[in-house]
């Protein structure tokens, strides 16, 4: 039996086919080929385009609301003004604060609690916002603020070191540790109101608040708790550098100018749990914390 492709090449190439001798055909077959996988690509970029736009304006349609509700929000507001904005308060009680070393000032904590994020405030007896913080626990909410520092603080989205990475050294980072039962446990980094003008003598921070995590806790992305450290940004352990770069805020807190952040047992920059009803902590997917849940303070939520 005689093999075709060696009687093939035993033609001498002027005696082949005009169609042999061409490459045409390879060419044609090859320039149909490559217009289909072109197009099954630019089509499945299509499709990818379409799909992403449609999952962002889906998200950002669905909290429309909420976002507009929070953008005219800031220190220094009427209190009356920022319950024609969010409606009643949920919580509200007194108690005082220290400015400075001789002064003390009653103040009302007021808590706002709406479905996707909490504001609280610290209203003066004159009626001005002097504090006000806005946490949300929903990955999905990614609310924007600008900062007095005209820096952009975004929840739930951008990593805490993206936030004010042009001034590090004006970064101070607060972690006291965990706190007990139902109270605060919070991380912030902190920026005070600045003698060169540059944060128009607000004080502001931004942070994450174990609230949101069923056992009130916080981890590094290894999964190890977060050990306590209070100090500036540049000189900090290697585990906040991690925690800094993998972790994203839950709350942005500022005051109004010329206040210092106002933090204390009595009042704190971010809520705790014990000032948060049951509801809220069940929508959010951190309700109580059993016993048996692994690092859970105390046996409590």
């Amino acid at each position: 039996m005689s093999d075709d492709s060696n009687d093939y090449d035993k033609i001498p190439s002027y005696e082949r086919p005009w169609l042999w001798r061409s490459a045409w055909p390879t060419w044609f077959v090859m320039r149909r080929i490559t217009k289909s996988v072109l197009a099954i690509a630019g089509l499945i970029s299509a499709i990818l385009v379409i799909f992403a736009a449609g999952t962002y304006l889906r998200a950002t349609w669905t909290n429309y609301e909420d976002y507009e509700m929070l953008e005219p929000l800031a220190a220094g507001l009427s209190g009356d003004r920022l319950t024609q904005i969010l409606g009643e308060p949920s919580t509200t009680h007194e108690g005082s604060v220290q400015r400075g070393a001789d002064l003390t000032e009653i103040v009302s904590y007021r808590l706002y609690i709406q479905e996707k994020f909490v504001v609280s405030a610290l209203v003066d007896d004159s009626e001005e916002v002097v504090m006000l913080s806005v946490l949300s626990c929903d990955g999905g909410f990614h609310p924007s603020f600008t900062t007095p520092g005209f820096t952009t603080a975004s929840l739930n989205s951008d990593s805490l070191s993206s936030i004010n990475n042009t001034q590090p050294d004006a970064v101070t980072i607060s972690y006291p540790g965990e706190g007990s039962g139902g109270g605060p446990v919070i991380y912030a980094e902190i920026i005070g109101p600045q003698a060169d003008h540059s944060t128009r003598f607000h004080a502001y921070a931004w942070g994450v608040n174990g609230v949101c995590d069923p056992a009130n806790r916080l981890t590094d992305s290894s999964g190890s708790f977060l050990q306590p450290y209070t100090g500036s940004v540049t000189d900090a352990p290697n585990q906040m550098a991690d925690f800094r770069s993998s972790t994203a805020p839950n709350f942005y807190a500022e005051t109004s100018s010329g206040y210092p952040l106002i933090d204390s047992n009595v009042f704190s920059i971010s809520p705790s749990r014990d000032d948060l009803p049951a509801w809220f902590l069940e929508e959010q997917g951190v309700g109580e914390c059993e016993p048996e849940t692994p690092g859970c303070l105390d046996g409590s939520g």
